[in-house]
C-alpha cells in the first residue's frame, strides 16, 4: 500500500559514501544531461542490504537530489535544502515522489498495490522538472504476483519514471526482476558510524559507543530501542560474560533475565546472538572499536578466543532461539543452552 506522509531527513547519508557519491553523480542527469557514458538515470534500481543501515534514507534523499529545485547549487552536507521541493519530499507529500510498502510489520505487499497504485502513478508525467519516483519500501514482502504486475513495467519503463527497491534480501526478488535493476549493494555501517548517529540523536556517548558494537552495523536496530533498553541490554551482555566465566550470576538468575528482563512477551535471546557474532568476527581479525566502553575489554578478550568455541556457543544459541519460536518452554531451552555454555 501507498505509505502515508511522514517527515523525512533529507541530509546527506553517511556511512556510505561511494554509493551516495554515485546517486549524486547520477542526480545531474535528471534535467537530461549527459555523465559523458551514453548512458542516463537507470530506470530501476535495487538498494540492497542489512536492516537498519541506511538504505530507505539513502532513497528519499536521493529522491529529493533529483527534484530538487537548487540542483547544482553549494550546499552543506549536515543541513537539508529548504527549497519548496525539497520540503515536500521531506513532509512525505511530493506530487511525483510515491513510497509504496506494507500496510504493517510483516504484511504482504499485494498485487493490487503494484496493479492500482503503483503502475497508474508511473505512467503519469511528472508534475514538476525531474523524473517521476516510486520507492518500494521492504520490497522483500513483494508477492510474487506483485512482483510479476511490476515485471511489466519495468521492461517497458516510461522515460520519465524511476523506480527504487528497498530490501533487506535481495534474494526474495524473483530473477526477472534483478535482471531488469541497477544493484546497490549496502553494508553493515562501522561502529563509529552507528555511534555517531546516537549521539546525534541524543544518547550519552558512552552508552552510544558500547550500544554500536551491540548493533553490529544497524543503526536502525539500535535506534529502534530506548536508552533505558540499551543499558538493560549491555549489562545483559555483562552478566552473561560473567556467567562464562564463572564469576556469577546464577544459571537460574540470567535465565530469569533472559526470559523477562523487560517484561514483555519475548526473549533477549537474540541480542545474545548479536553479540556472539561480533565476537566472532573480532575473533577472527576484525578491529575491536579503540574507545573505551564497558564492552571493549570483552572484545578485546574474544580476539584471543578460539573461533571454534565462540561458532559454536553461537550455533547452539541459533538452536535455542529457533526452539522458542516453535513454541517450545522458553526457561528449559535456555537452562539447555547455558549448561551448555557454563564453563566445565
Amino acid at each position: 500500500m501507498c505509505d502515508g506522509p511522514r517527515r523525512h531527513s533529507l541530509t546527506r547519508p553517511f556511512g556510505h559514501e561511494a554509493i551516495v557519491d554515485r546517486l549524486e553523480r547520477l542526480s545531474t542527469l535528471a534535467d537530461g544531461q549527459s555523465d559523458g557514458s551514453g548512458t542516463g538515470i537507470p530506470h530501476a534500481i535495487v538498494m540492497a542490504g542489512p536492516d537498519g543501515v541506511g538504505k530507505f534514507k539513502t532513497a528519499i534523499w536521493w529522491a529529493s537530489q533529483l527534484k530538487c529545485e537548487r540542483r547544482g547549487e553549494p550546499s552543506s552536507p549536515d543541513r537539508s535544502c529548504e527549497c519548496p521541493s525539497c520540503a515536500q519530499v521531506a513532509a512525505g507529500a511530493h506530487p511525483d515522489v510515491m513510497v509504496v510498502a506494507p500496510a504493517a510489520a510483516g504484511k504482504v505487499i499485494s498485487v493490487d498495490d503494484v496493479r492500482d497504485g503503483l503502475i497508474p502513478v508511473m505512467s503519469l508525467k511528472p508534475v514538476r522538472a525531474g523524473p517521476r519516483l516510486a520507492i518500494v519500501r521492504d520490497a522483500e514482502m513483494l508477492g510474487v504476483p506483485a512482483q510479476n504486475a511490476m515485471l511489466k513495467l519495468l521492461e517497458e519503463p516510461p522515460g520519465f519514471g524511476v523506480i527504487v527497491l528497498v530490501t533487506a534480501s535481495l534474494a526474495a526478488l524473483l530473477p526477472t526482476i534483478r535482471s531488469r535493476c541497477q544493484t546497490l549493494r549496502f553494508g553493515p555501517l562501522p561502529d563509529e558510524t552507528v555511534g555517531r548517529l546516537l549521539e546525534a540523536g541524543g544518547m550519552d556517548a558512552e552508552l552510544a559507543r558500547a550500544a554500536s558494537v551491540i548493533a553490529r552495523g544497524s543503526a536502525g536496530r539500535a535506534l529502534a530501542c530506548d536508552g533505558e533498553e540499551l543499558e538493560d541490554r549491555v549489562e545483559l551482555i555483562l552478566a552473561f560474560e560473567r556467567f562464562r566465566a564463572g564469576t556469577g550470576p546464577s544459571m537460574d538468575e540470567l535465565v530469569t533475565d533472559l526470559v523477562d528482563r523487560r517484561k514483555t512477551e519475548r526473549s533477549e535471546l537474540p541480542v545474545l546472538l548479536e553479540w556472539q557474532l561480533k565476537k566472532i568476527e573480532t575473533a577472527h581479525g576484525c578491529p575491536a572499536p579503540v574507545e573505551s566502553h564497558r564492552l571493549a575489554a570483552l572484545l578485546e578478550a574474544a580476539a584471543n578466543e578460539a573461533p571454534e568455541r565462540l561458532v559454536d556457543e553461537a550455533v547452539r544459541t541459533q538452536s535455542a532461539l529457533r526452539r522458542i519460536e516453535r513454541n517450545a518452554n522458553k526457561k528449559l531451552a535456555l537452562r539447555d543452552l547455558l549448561l551448555d555454555i557454563r564453563p566445565s
